[in-house]
């Protein structure tokens, strides 16, 4: 995964914006086992966990079989809109999200962690604790009232909230989510763990409330999370073609080819491939041999442009939906496939082509 790193494009200048990037931490993790030696899980339980005395934390794969955790292990759920009800989300395989996730905990136990980060004690020496906390870049999150830029740190955010200086960060993976804050000048912490899809939405509420009645916010300075929260919901519904596709003509034109000669396996360095095939008059591509699976439906638009569903039905049960392209080659057969698989690259595509 490191390697392939060199094959995806860059949609900004490196040091320039504030970009979440899990391959990165993935990277770094990568980073400490080249250079120590060491698998992750058992560099950490010897500079970290062990000292800390968290002694029900462990990695996810071989090492939390290894532990013994296996039994204490929480389910994971999604939520079903339509049927309007829970449902198991199998633990997700994912040995490449070591660095970013694959943490196994328990609040308990990361408890601990905030103590260590709130005293500034050991295991982590007084440059560390300077370091870890010292803000590198302000984030694109938009401020809510009463509140300062978020900046990031190393693996913290930090930001300023009713006057108090917050530090914290949440966390999600399949049917999981996690929440972490500590206030420096009151030594007061909070840590959330769930297993649920949408178990951030109860945990910001809880935090905040804990958090307003400890520094006595009136009523009238309180977020109203809920409204927040419904907006968040109406914003990241689906596009529909007419979104993704605001000129379209009337009626929309034919493709240039036949549907199944589109058909076939295309490639690239950083994505893999992708093999194209013709199912229920539409195209399909299915990529379930990797960690996140899903699968990809190809419906017309107009010319060679499409509507890519990418529905996570296997897991998550959550779909979206992306623009696809084709282009022809001077012989006149397809030479290559775009997808909009990256948002922030505004409007360019991953373009894959055709063996």
């Amino acid at each position: 995964m490191t390697r392939k790193l060199r094959h995806l494009p860059l949609n900004r200048p490196i040091r320039t914006t504030y970009q979440y990037n899990n391959v990165m931490f993935a990277v770094a993790a990568h980073l400490v086992e080249s250079l120590s030696g060491q698998y992750s899980a058992d560099f950490l339980r010897e500079r970290v966990w062990d000292p800390l005395q968290m002694n029900s934390t462990c990695s996810a794969g071989d090492d939390l079989e290894k532990q013994g955790c296996m039994e204490d292990m929480a389910v994971g759920y999604g939520y079903d809109k339509e049927k309007k009800e829970y449902f198991e989300i199998p633990w997700p395989v994912q040995p490449e999200g070591r660095g970013a996730g694959e943490m196994i905990s328990s609040a308990l136990d990361y408890a601990e962690f905030l103590k260590c980060m709130l005293n500034k004690t050991g295991p982590i020496s007084e440059k560390g604790h300077e370091e870890l906390v010292k803000p590198r870049i302000v984030t694109d999150e938009k401020p809510k009232p009463f509140m300062s830029h978020i900046c990031y740190a190393l693996g913290w955010e930090i930001f300023n909230y009713h006057g108090e200086t917050i530090v914290g960060h949440d966390g999600a993976t399949n049917g999981f989510t996690s929440k972490m804050i500590f206030i420096p000048r009151l030594k007061w912490g909070f840590v959330s763990f769930a297993n649920a899809q949408d178990g951030y939405e109860a945990q910001q509420k809880i935090c905040c409330s804990l958090f307003y009645d400890l520094l006595n916010v009136p009523l009238d300075k309180r977020f109203d999370w809920d409204e927040h929260f419904q907006k968040q919901r109406e914003e990241n519904q689906p596009d529909t073609k007419e979104d993704l596709y605001p000129e379209l003509p009337d009626p929309p034109l034919p493709t240039t080819l036949g549907l199944s000669a589109y058909a076939g396996e295309y490639f690239h360095p950083g994505w893999g491939t992708h093999g194209v095939e013709v199912k229920d008059g539409k195209l399909q591509i299915d990529c379930r041999d990797r960690t996140w699976k899903y699968v990809l439906t190809l419906t017309h638009a107009s010319g060679d442009f499409f509507v890519a569903e990418l529905d996570f039905t296997f897991d998550t049960r959550e779909k979206f939906n992306l623009r696809a392209e084709f282009k022809i080659g001077a012989d006149g057969t397809v030479a290559s496939m775009g997808i909009e698989y990256i948002e922030e690259l505004d409007g360019e595509k991953i373009w894959f082509e055709r063996r």
